[in-house]
């Protein structure tokens, strides 16, 4: 082959590998920033947690109002006919169930949704959530046959993860620490009761001077 020819080969390998070598430096670009945006995300997500956790946990879960409607449905629901629907319940009950149900349906959707990391719910509360769907599904079962349409399913989402969840699993899973059982505990000791003087203690009874 012509030397010219030769050249003329070359040269068009060179581009060749040129190319190739721009293709896989802008795939591996690519992969990088979608890796990059994907963490992204991740860590937006977590800073939204927070925020989340506290209105849900602190802010309503805590409050007076939810735990005494909750007891309320804990400890009257089970005495109620079980073939009731929420529309059917007692007044006093269908509003606390009402309340109780939607808290937990909210908490449901947000996992669902993966917005939140549910190991905060199914980990942290998993007895209660357990124990509010066993009171509440067959009332719930039939609200959904009055109905013929889905009602609560974030709820009953919630409800599966919990009970498909080790209780301790968010323990295991976030290497939480126990208190070791020969670690000093703290004494808590009560401050002492200073009683007012009667009318007739003299001055050096209290301060040792002479009166």
């Amino acid at each position: 082959m012509p030397f010219v020819g030769r050249c003329h080969y070359a040269f068009m390998d060179t581009e060749v590998v040129v190319a190739l070598m721009a293709m896989i430096v802008s795939a591996l670009a690519l992969g990088v920033t979608s890796t990059l945006s994907l963490a992204q995300v991740r860590s937006m997500r977590k800073a939204n947690d927070l925020p989340v956790m506290i209105e849900l946990l602190i802010k309503e879960y805590v409050n007076d109002d939810f735990q005494q409607r909750e007891r309320l449905v804990m400890e009257s629901l089970p005495d109620v006919d079980k073939s009731l629907s929420f529309e059917s319940l007692p007044e006093h009950l269908r509003e606390a169930a009402y309340y109780v149900a939607w808290y937990y349906n909210a908490t449901g959707l947000l996992v669902g949704l993966d917005a939140v990391d549910e190991r905060m719910f199914v980990g942290g509360i998993n007895y209660r959530i357990r124990r509010a769907w066993s009171v509440l599904e067959p009332h719930i079962e039939a609200e959904r046959r009055a109905r013929g349409k889905p009602f609560l399913d974030g709820f009953e989402h919630l409800a599966a993860r919990a009970f498909a969840t080790d209780p301790v699993f968010l323990q295991r899973s976030l290497k939480l620490q126990t208190v070791a059982p020969d670690a000093e505990r703290v004494s808590v000791r009560r401050p002492a009761v200073h009683q007012a003087p009667d009318d007739g203690t003299r001055r050096s009874d209290l301060t040792g001077d002479p009166g």
